[in-house]
């Protein structure tokens, strides 16, 4: 993020160097005629300066995309990995209360099924 930062900061700088220095031409007399003799040079140059600009910004979205992915995918594997954590007391105990119950089912069904074996015999 750090290197995100800079960029940011670097594109805001450039930024502001370019409206201080418009402002410092066009505020001074001295400099108009200069400024109107070639200001279709000026205004080809700010447009390349402007699409720089607009490089480096589309460059620095990229970046940050791409830091706010892996953020993201940091944040799920941590959150998966707490709510395992803090889950597996409770699945464990209850997976183990249903094997209990299971197991004591299995034995009334078999005593069950003994029962009604030896009552048919009993029967025939």
């Amino acid at each position: 993020m750090a290197t995100t930062d800079q960029a940011l900061m670097e594109l805001s700088d450039k930024v502001k160097c370019y409206e201080s220095t418009f402002q410092f031409f066009l505020s001074n007399e001295a400099f108009l005629p200069v400024v109107k003799d070639n200001l279709g040079m000026i205004i080809q140059q700010l447009q390349t300066d402007v699409c720089k600009l607009q490089e480096d910004a589309n460059m620095i979205n990229a970046q940050v995309q791409q830091e706010i992915g892996q953020q993201e995918a940091n944040l799920i594997t941590k959150v998966t990995y707490e709510v395992r954590k803090t889950l597996k007391p409770t699945f464990d105990t209850d997976l183990n209360t249903l094997r209990t119950d299971l197991n004591g089912l299995e034995v009334q069904t078999e005593f069950k099924l003994k029962e009604t074996c030896m009552n048919l015999e009993d029967f025939c």
